[in-house]
């Protein structure tokens, strides 16, 4: 049973949980403020794609560190981009981040963000992609400390 459950874990361990490198998949959808958003605008920058939701605890916990980091690189050639998976009407979404002065660009459309995540192979949330200014996803999986220290490397 013990040999069972490690060969189990091992495996778990080597699928990997972010499959998505290369180029990263544009979109075009609209924005909390009736803007249209299209990633290939964004090459140029680097740029965080956030997939969240206002019922996911490890995402509220993340909310801090990707204020700091916002606060601290938005006037660079940066930009961060969030992209909801609700299950509650967007007002809800929408007042949410109102609320917590989440200030950079928001995407907050049930079916959208459910197409955007199916092409990003989401599998749980929060999941953050680090988009680099040629368009390319550069990293994946970093939160915290780890996220800031990417996005501040890859803006020298």
């Amino acid at each position: 049973m013990k040999k069972l459950t490690l060969i189990l874990v091992i495996l778990l361990f080597s699928i990997n949980i972010f499959p998505l490198s290369g180029p990263a998949i544009d979109f075009k959808a609209m924005d909390i403020d009736g803007n249209t958003v299209e990633l290939s605008k964004y090459k140029g920058k680097v740029v965080i794609l956030d997939f969240w939701a206002t019922w996911c605890s490890p995402c509220i916990k993340e909310i801090p560190n990707l204020k700091k980091i916002y606060s601290e690189f938005k006037d660079e050639e940066f930009e961060i981009i969030s992209i909801a998976l609700e299950r509650k009407p967007k007002e809800h979404a929408i007042k949410f981040v109102a609320d917590r002065g989440m200030s950079w660009v928001h995407i907050i459309d049930k079916d959208k963000g459910r197409e955007i995540a199916t092409e990003y192979k989401i599998r749980y949330i929060p999941t953050m992609y680090v988009v680099g200014k040629k368009g390319d996803v550069l990293a994946s999986g970093l939160r915290g400390d780890k996220l800031k220290e990417k996005i501040s490397e890859l803006l020298k």
